[in-house]
């Protein structure tokens, strides 16, 4: 092959440079090679300066396409490395996320018991003084702190009744809007119908193909 007189001789050196690169390419890779510069010649026409064209080669040779099952095997080798060292990670992870908890809960327990008394200390304070310190506001503002009653209403069962027992009667009753339901589809259980029954409802069964990689981390290991 020869190369155009009127090319440059810095970039007749580099396009004989990449045709004897090809040259000792083996030939399932030359066909890769045509394919390649056929790329690059239709990349070029896209785009408008130097820069832009070498990003875009950069791009399209970093991007991984698996043309045969023995790439195939090494990507899931890599997958499989890949795999090991982030359970390692995520493993090495959680031991220190236990520790932080660990040491945490044994360095805060006092504290967390001792504000705990002081609360209930304080709150008992302000109940035995209710009438005096609470007689004109709900609230009485410290320099640390707020002590305050607030109203609060609660549903709650009658003495010596269940929530069942309510529930019971509410049912017979009618009164289902005391009765809280989540209703949702129940996928499961309509599977085992037929065909003809989940067209009725306006549901269908579809089987579909779902590709999944399974990695073989103990492969490896051997």
């Amino acid at each position: 092959m020869k190369v155009n007189r009127y090319y440059s001789d810095q970039l007749r050196s580099v396009l004989y440079q990449l045709i004897d690169a090809g040259r000792v390419l083996q030939p399932e890779n030359q066909a890769e090679f045509r394919e390649l510069l056929q790329e690059l010649g239709a990349l070029a026409d896209t785009v408008e300066s130097f820069e832009d064209l070498y990003l875009s080669i950069n791009n399209m040779l970093e991007k991984l396409t698996i043309k045969n099952v023995p790439q195939a095997e090494g990507v899931l080798a890599e997958m499989s490395a890949i795999g090991r060292k982030l359970s390692l990670i995520e493993g090495a992870m959680n031991e220190e996320i236990d520790d932080a908890k660990a040491r945490a809960q044994q360095e805060g327990a006092s504290l967390i018991a001792r504000y705990n008394e002081l609360e209930k200390a304080v709150k008992a304070f302000g109940t035995l003084n209710k009438s005096r310190l609470f007689f004109e506001k709900r609230s009485l503002e410290l320099t640390f702190g707020t002590i305050s009653f607030r109203q609060s209403t609660r549903i709650t069962l009658q003495p010596r009744v269940t929530e069942e027992m309510v529930l019971q009667a509410l049912r017979e009753l009618g009164l289902s809007e005391g009765i809280r339901v989540k209703e949702e589809l129940d996928r499961a259980a309509m599977s085992d119908w037929p065909d003809s029954k989940l067209e009725t409802v306006g549901m269908k069964r579809r089987t579909v193909d779902t590709i999944s990689v399974d990695v073989k981390s103990e492969a490896l290991a051997v």
